[in-house]
């Protein structure tokens, strides 16, 4: 049993994700292509997405809807 639930990709994940890579992309911020999909999983589920990577930062100053909580 683990403590963290595992969520699956849909097809509105998928949609939002190629926003945000074609975006990151031509502003040349482009991330890893995982770090893009959860980005889109805390979007589309208006999550706050708490990590200590700051790769994420870039998403959220691009798409507002992310909401991201650095750690230290």
């Amino acid at each position: 049993m683990s403590a963290f639930n595992v969520i699956g990709l849909n097809k509105k994940d998928s949609i939002i994700a190629s926003r945000i890579y074609k975006r990151l992309r031509d502003k040349g911020k482009l991330i890893g292509y995982f770090d893009i999909l959860v980005s889109a999983q805390a979007i589309n589920r208006d999550s706050t997405l708490v990590t200590k990577d700051t790769d994420f930062l870039k998403v959220a100053d691009e798409f507002n809807e992310l909401k991201v909580a650095l750690i230290t």
